[in-house]
């Protein structure tokens, strides 16, 4: 990805959640995980910077056929519990893709801006 990075914006107390595609290949026996940091604006923090959360990952694989099909993804997601404790600012996350244990590839960074609740 170049040019502009993807910024998802959410409410504390409500949950993150963001899928990853699979484009081309075979997902099999690959994993993905990812963290949460806190940083400013769109600037990624050094790699000792505490995690703020850790995502949760579902493989979903692909199902259908034609245009109506999806492709195989991963769904990350923070719940609603872990969202309201954490400050309102801004965030970021990049996947990290393993296979038996290796990374294999790291995502470009996608930030998150988390906002207060209109509602409390």
């Amino acid at each position: 990805m170049s040019g502009t990075r993807p910024i998802y914006k959410f409410q504390r107390g409500e949950p993150i959640v963001v899928g990853w595609e699979v484009l081309s290949g075979d997902p099999a026996g690959y994993s993905l995980a990812a963290l949460l940091k806190p940083t400013r604006g769109q600037i990624v923090p050094a790699q000792d910077v505490a995690p703020a959360a850790e995502f949760a990952v579902e493989f979903e694989p692909a199902s259908g056929s034609g245009p109506d099909a999806q492709k195989a993804r991963w769904i990350l997601t923070i719940d609603a519990e872990a969202t309201a404790l954490l400050d309102p600012g801004h965030y970021v996350f990049d996947a990290r893709l393993s296979l038996d244990g290796e990374v294999v590839q790291v995502t470009e960074p996608a930030f998150v801006t988390l906002t207060p609740s209109v509602s409390g």
